[in-house]
């Protein structure tokens, strides 16, 4: 909603602060919508769309799969690997629950 302004206005960096949220535990498309708003966004980061976008496509997002190899073609080796290592190192993390 926040992303593209529909019942609320336009606000990039709340719809990043909601895409990451549902990204850090495991959501796939929301990883692979924060890899496409990394690669556009200004001052890109390519480093970050891709590790969100080898997150995606190893959970089978066919979209991320796609997407991950276009951002590789904009990037060195050694961010690649900084990217594969970023995406080695995460661990999904639990959603918070205010009453159970």
């Amino acid at each position: 909603m926040y992303l593209k302004g529909q019942g609320t206005p336009r606000d990039l960096k709340k719809a990043i602060y909601w895409y990451r949220e549902a990204a850090e535990q495991g959501r796939s498309d929301a990883q692979y919508n924060l890899a496409v708003i990394y690669s556009m966004t200004t001052p890109k980061n390519n480093i970050l769309a891709y590790k969100w976008a080898h997150l995606a496509a190893s959970a089978d997002n066919s979209q991320a799969i796609k997407f991950k190899d276009e951002i590789a073609g904009n990037m060195t080796p050694a961010q690649i690997t900084k990217a594969k290592r970023l995406a080695a190192e995460w661990k999904p993390k639990k959603a918070f629950i205010p009453y159970q």
